[in-house]
C-alpha cells in the first residue's frame, strides 16, 4: 500500500527539476538520433556511388565488395546506436 506524502515546496521543486532534466536528456537523445539518421543517409550515398563506380567499371569487384562491406558494417553500428538511444527516449508529463 502506498501512503501519499504531502508535497512540500522543496519536494515540488525537486520533482520539477527532475522532470526538466529528463526532458533535456531526451531532447539531446532525439537530436543525436537525427544526426545518426543523417549519417545513415550519407552511407547510403556512399553505397550508391560504389555501385555506380563498379557498373561504370571504375573500380574492380574486389574493391567494390571491400568498401561495400565496410559501409554496411558502419551502417549496422549506427542502426544499433539509434536503437539504443530510442530505448531511452520517453515522455514524462506533469
Amino acid at each position: 500500500m502506498i501512503i501519499p506524502i504531502p508535497a512540500t515546496e522543496g519536494l515540488q521543486h525537486l520533482i520539477k527539476y527532475t522532470i526538466e532534466a529528463f526532458r533535456k536528456l531526451n531532447e539531446q537523445k532525439e537530436s543525436d538520433c537525427g544526426n545518426m539518421q543523417k549519417q545513415l543517409a550519407e552511407i547510403d550515398k556512399k553505397l550508391n556511388r560504389l555501385e555506380e563506380s563498379f557498373i561504370e567499371e571504375e573500380i574492380t569487384k574486389e574493391i567494390c565488395l571491400k568498401y561495400t562491406e565496410k559501409a554496411k558494417e558502419e551502417r549496422r553500428e549506427i542502426e544499433r546506436q539509434i536503437a539504443r538511444a530510442k530505448m531511452g527516449v520517453r515522455t514524462w508529463k506533469m
